[in-house]
């Protein structure tokens, strides 16, 4: 079964926000995904948070300038379930970017291993058990980049849009197999996810692939320059910013 047809709606303005928002605060559990560019970017952003709930499903839009810290609430709300698929990453990343904190979690991948399961990823999980197969070609997307192809906004729905009914039939084998407890006990454990800590190295330029001898003929040597993003296109110094 392919996964091409699906309906989303796409959260990038104030007023879509307030309406999605409406809706999210009426639900008893939502399956959560994030996309972010660490690939990309030396200080990863979240680019893309991905929400579906036994009704809807919605693509927020953390780079269309809108103000999401209402979610944070959600998510921390420990009256609604909160269904991820590998939260480690996510939970550290909203947590370390956005000061969000997550409550009352189930996490799929998680329920998978304990239930003997040998394979953790998302795509192997939905075509074992349910026959569904997910066309990966964007797992390594800049989701960064915008606009938003219609291609990559399908891709981001469907990492959550199965979640809740993965998290009914494996929460119901847990139960069967007498897992609960260790389940729970392992997802209030993810909860108390850790802030990431990076440390830069100001010498890791000699490091980036490709680079050859470094012979300036006058000024700071271009390749830490680039390195720091600290020299214009046209050669001049300008100061340090931000990835």
């Amino acid at each position: 079964m392919l996964t091409n047809e699906v309906a989303y709606e796409l959260v990038d303005t104030e007023s879509a926000w307030k309406q999605c928002l409406k809706k999210l605060s009426k639900v008893s559990r939502m399956a959560v995904d994030i996309e972010a560019n660490s690939l990309y970017a030396y200080r990863e952003q979240v680019c893309l948070i991905q929400i579906s709930t036994d009704t809807d499903n919605f693509i927020l839009d953390p780079l269309a300038g809108i103000s999401l810290e209402a979610l944070g609430n959600l998510l921390n709300h420990p009256g609604i379930e909160k269904v991820f698929h590998a939260a480690d990453y996510d939970l550290a990343l909203l947590k370390s970017l956005n000061r969000w904190n997550v409550a009352n979690l189930f996490d799929t991948m998680w329920a998978g291993r304990l239930l003997g399961f040998k394979k953790m990823g998302l795509a192997w999980f939905l075509e074992t058990l349910y026959g569904i197969h997910l066309d990966k070609k964007h797992q390594k997307a800049n989701w960064g980049q915008r606009p938003l192809t219609e291609e990559k906004l399908i891709y981001a729905c469907n990492d959550t849009r199965y979640l809740l009914r993965m998290r009914d039939d494996l929460g119901r084998d847990l139960a069967q197999k007498g897992l609960e407890a260790e389940a729970r006990e392992i997802f209030t454990d993810l909860c108390r996810s850790r802030v990431f800590k990076r440390s830069f190295d100001p010498e890791g330029f000699w490091k980036l692939p490709g680079r050859g001898p470094c012979r300036p003929r006058r000024g700071p040597c271009s390749g830490r320059c680039l390195f720091f993003g600290t020299m214009k296109p046209n050669g001049a110094m300008c100061r340090p910013s931000r990835c």
